[in-house]
């Protein structure tokens, strides 16, 4: 796995993202963005990413997203809203906050939450608008993060192993249905994840050359 995927991975942890939750990543065809596209993918989340470029959301397509929109249009938010049929998206990964937080937060699903990958400068937002949604503005830094910190089991910790998920009152049975549930609600998801990670070693070198022209 290349060296920007254990980061990516602690923006996953910090959103708390699971299976079947609706992520949008904000500037996708980044080499950052590339790997948020791949491992949410395989995480088992739809995913929709943004690019400017006609090139950079091929690339972003390719690497998994299910839909890609054009960051640069007037309208691409509300766009990105019509793709949840209103709803709104559980997590939405910001690569330019200082542009985009304000609409962002006006694009949240009820207790979504808004990871702050990259900003450039100052923005006014409305609190109100994250608080009408119960949701959440969650800020970290790529240096912050260390290999051994933030790499975790991207499907989540109901399948990490049972000691490390028990309640002293859990009796085998309720182990039992937990392990099951747990099993048909990511069993889509190990599938997915399996294709995706098992390509990202191969294709690291060429995604992130190409990223880097766009």
């Amino acid at each position: 796995m290349f060296p920007t995927a254990p980061p990516i991975a602690r923006y996953s942890q910090k959103a708390k993202s699971l299976p079947a939750e609706t992520v949008l990543i904000q500037g996708a065809s980044g080499g950052v963005g590339i790997a948020a596209v791949q491992l949410a993918r395989a995480a088992g989340l739809h995913v929709v990413g943004t690019a400017s470029s006609e090139r950079g959301r091929k690339l972003v397509a390719d690497e998994g997203a299910h839909q890609v929109l054009d960051h640069s249009a007037p309208d691409h938010f509300e766009k990105a809203l019509a793709l949840t049929n209103g709803r709104g998206y559980d997590v939405i990964i910001e690569m330019l906050a200082n542009v985009n937080l304000a609409r962002d937060l006006q694009i949240l699903a009820m207790d979504g939450r808004v990871v702050v990958v990259g900003n450039r400068g100052t923005i006014e937002i409305n609190p109100r608008d994250a608080m009408g949604r119960d949701g959440s503005i969650i800020c970290m830094s790529l240096w912050n993060a260390s290999t051994k910190r933030s790499y975790q089991h991207p499907l989540g910790p109901c399948c990490r192993p049972r000691e490390r998920n028990a309640s002293p009152r859990d009796s085998p049975r309720d182990s039992t249905v937990r392990s099951a549930a747990c099993a048909r609600n990511h069993h889509g998801a190990r599938r997915v994840r399996q294709d995706y990670l098992g390509s990202l070693t191969r294709r690291a070198v060429a995604t992130l050359n190409i990223a880097s022209v766009l």
